[in-house]
């Protein structure tokens, strides 16, 4: 394999034998290295297939800014992801997760901890992508030393949700969410009742 670009000392990006866009990691692995030398596959830890090369451009700009450590969770939390959601994830997933917890953990850092309004519907309506973020904020803080509020693995579980829509916009899983939310509402009210979350009829 031969570095196509060098991300940061670090992180590289390269082709596989198939010629598809893969970003390479591992300690030291561009460290004094430019395009065109080859990647010494002992220092390889991870690497990530893009299919889509609009994503390798999207990465490669995202980590000229971040740190590797961002994708490297992003990394651990796709693979938990993938091991228990039945659908396939969009691999703009790598972007924008790695983007989110870049921001999150800062702001984290300055005392701005951001309320998500729609904490409790996430929880209610993708129960197993809201678990699987609970683990990412256990992921976080064992990486980092950073404990993110509950808000954050509420946006995490956007993120997957999102990612299932085949990597429309964020705003989509957002209106759906709220659609639903709306709807059972008017259910309540109108009927004056109190609904089981847990029946198959909720």
């Amino acid at each position: 394999m031969k570095i196509t670009k060098v991300l940061n000392n670090n992180v590289v990006m390269s082709k596989d034998e198939s010629n598809q866009e893969i970003v390479v990691m591992g300690k030291g692995l561009a460290f004094q290295k430019k395009t065109g030398d080859a990647i010494e596959s002992s220092k390889v830890e991870k690497t990530f297939v893009l299919e889509n090369s609009n994503v390798a451009k999207k990465l490669a700009e995202l980590m000229k800014e971040t740190s590797e450590i961002y994708l490297d969770l992003s990394y651990k939390i796709l693979e938990l992801a993938k091991s228990q959601l039945t659908y396939k994830l969009d691999n703009y997933l790598y972007v924008a997760l790695t983007d989110h917890l870049s921001f999150a953990i800062t702001r984290h850092k300055n005392g701005i901890d951001l309320k998500n309004p729609l904490l409790w519907e996430i929880r209610r309506y993708y129960k197993q992508e809201f678990q699987i973020a609970l683990k990412a904020l256990d992921m976080v803080e064992e990486d980092t030393g950073v404990r993110l509020v509950e808000d954050e693995a509420a946006s995490i579980a956007l993120h997957l949700v999102n990612s299932q829509l085949s990597g429309e916009n964020m705003d989509t899983a957002i209106k759906v969410t709220e659609l639903v939310n709306n709807i059972l509402n008017i259910v309540r009210y109108y009927f004056k009742i109190e609904l089981d979350e847990d029946s198959i009829n909720y």
